[in-house]
């Protein structure tokens, strides 16, 4: 599941202080790069997106992400978000051209980071299902990690 799935690094890790293992809620495996993030202006250039043009901008980079996860299951992000497109947009949308800075993030960005700004831009209950799959997610490589030899 790292680092496509994990969530952020923990910073007392990081400073050699972290007592709880297994039960921290960040990663304690190290990242190779800081977690991209937007400036104020591209945050706000995407909160007043449309949903489904929001949606259909991020879709493809979903589906890279999807596709190099490599984790049973990840399929069902995709699925989720395809459909949701489907219903905000029956007759489809025409997307915008993504600025090059945002382009730049989203392409650095693991499907965790992509499911995170879906559920902090979108408002409804799509987000909350993008969470869960992401949580089943985390569930399955956390038992497979478990189960490898």
């Amino acid at each position: 599941g790292h680092p496509n799935i994990c969530r952020r690094p923990c910073i007392l890790l990081m400073r050699g202080a972290c007592q709880k293992g297994a039960a921290c809620g960040f990663c304690h495996v190290a990242h190779e790069a800081r977690v991209p993030s937007f400036d104020k202006q591209q945050r706000d250039f995407l909160k007043h997106l449309p949903p489904a043009t929001f949606l259909e901008m991020i879709l493809p980079y979903v589906r890279k992400a999807v596709e190099e996860s490599e984790l049973p299951g990840a399929g069902q992000v995709l699925q989720l978000l395809e459909s949701e497109i489907v219903i905000r947009a029956p007759g489809g949308t025409t997307v915008q051209r993504i600025p090059r800075k945002i382009r730049y993030v989203l392409q650095r960005m693991s499907l965790a980071n992509l499911v995170s700004l879906t559920c902090s831009t979108l408002p409804g209950r799509f987000p909350k299902l993008m969470s869960i799959e992401l949580k089943n997610l985390r569930e399955t490589a956390m038992i497979l990690e478990v189960c490898a030899p």
